[in-house]
């Protein structure tokens, strides 16, 4: 094997196409269906693109997505093979449908392809970039052997915690409700062929109260925030992980999300930038950006979402929203900043400054609005190390972030709308 491809692809990815190919070669006259079965992120596509050069058979299909077997009626009416890539609570589902529709496969594979050990996962990481992975701030084992989270910790680089977070989040949804460890390690040893590391145990353990698909965490969306911030990164774009600095943040952002009362209604003021963060937040919250923008980052959308931009030179920029007062709003915010009635003070006197008003809103039935737009802004706020004001009344709460102490500071309540 050259040397690139040993780069590109894992042992368990070698051993996995070598596997899926012995079978298609010994498949004779039968209707063979193979299923490519992993966790997501472990490589389940590069092994499919790695058959396809290998295979010259035009009885040979290979299937890149799932999806269309639902609606491309060619594979019911194909003599062909078949390999599929599944997740494994995909499999049930995929196996009951074929055996209603597309009953003429009469022999049925499974290929299981599972995580790295950490020799061969720090293999990975120098091949993909051995610059990056010497400056890493948490330990690649937190990655559990998925080439995507590897790749994620060395281009993204968070901290520990921050990879905690990113491993349990990745992994919970393959997980039954947390019982002990013994059952988790179990359930990982089944789906990854390896154990998970204590700490990402203990962060599932500490938030086995919260489902994934059931809308009560926040952090249930780190996948699809990553995903997002690497597709933007491809094209050119690199936002800040959206990771909350400030220790409040994430319970008062899950009881956004979980709780029934307040209104669904978050102001969001920022009385200090510098112009290079001013440009920064300007592109990373453009509506019509070619590259995944902060609020989709953040699950968000631009629906009664109005920004205000005071820039450095004294321009005012307003997107196209439905927030009619958010010209008086930014001038009460301002006022009482610069009156000292927030325990945010100035920290830049003397530089030119910019600023930023936000109003996110939704009908009152609605929460996830506001809550992931607020989301957006606060993280990428706390990120940059920025301080900010903030009504939030989906909380009924009037608060500030101290980017020093990297604190929230509740000063005042609001009343229910």
């Amino acid at each position: 094997m050259d040397e690139r491809r040993a780069c590109r692809m894992t042992p368990q990815q070698n051993n996995a196409v070598e596997r899926v190919m012995d079978i298609l070669r010994g498949a004779g006259q039968e209707h063979l269906l193979v299923f490519l079965q992993g966790v997501s992120g472990v490589g389940k596509s590069t092994i499919l693109g790695q058959i396809e050069e290998l295979v010259d058979n035009q009885d040979i299909i290979v299937v890149k997505d799932i999806r269309s077997i639902t609606w491309q009626e060619k594979y019911a009416d194909s003599s062909s093979h078949l390999v599929i890539p599944v997740t494994p609570f995909e499999l049930g589902r995929l196996q009951q449908m074929i055996s209603e529709h597309y009953t003429k496969w009469n022999r049925v594979e499974t290929v299981w392809l599972r995580a790295m050990s950490i020799t061969e996962t720090l293999q990975f990481a120098r091949c993909y970039s051995l610059e990056r992975t010497s400056e890493l701030r948490a330990d690649l084992e937190l990655s559990l052997g998925i080439p995507l989270l590897a790749k994620q910790m060395i281009d993204f680089n968070p901290t520990k915690d921050q990879a905690i977070i990113m491993a349990a989040e990745h992994i919970r949804p393959y997980m039954s409700i947390v019982s002990s460890t013994a059952v988790v390690q179990a359930e990982a040893m089944q789906y990854l062929g390896r154990e998970l590391p204590s700490e990402v145990v203990d962060y599932l353990a500490s938030t086995a109260a919260y489902r994934p698909l059931i809308n009560n965490h926040l952090y249930h969306l780190i996948p699809h925030a990553l995903e997002q911030i690497e597709e933007a990164r491809q094209k050119g774009f690199m936002h800040v992980l959206p990771f909350f600095l400030a220790p409040e943040s994430k319970e008062m952002y899950n009881e956004m999300l979980g709780g029934r009362d307040g209104y669904p209604m978050v102001h969001i003021y920022i009385p200090e930038m510098s112009e290079k963060d001013c440009e920064d937040f300007q592109y990373a919250f453009e509506e019509r950006a070619r590259y995944p923008n902060r609020p989709t980052v953040c699950n968000g959308s631009y629906r009664k979402l109005g920004i205000l931009v005071h820039d450095a030179d004294g321009r005012t920029h307003i997107n196209e929203s439905e927030c009619g007062q958010i010209r008086e709003d930014f001038a009460r915010f301002r006022e009482d900043f610069r009156c000292f009635q927030t325990p945010l003070r100035r920290t830049k006197g003397g530089q030119r400054l910019a600023s930023a008003f936000i109003d996110t809103h939704q009908h009152r039935e609605i929460r996830t609005g506001p809550t992931f737009n607020g989301w957006a802004v606060e993280s990428w706020c706390q990120q940059k190390g920025i301080g900010y004001i903030v009504e939030n009344y989906l909380l009924c709460k009037k608060y500030a972030y101290l980017p020093g102490d990297q604190h929230i500071v509740v000063f005042g309540e609001l009343r229910q709308i």
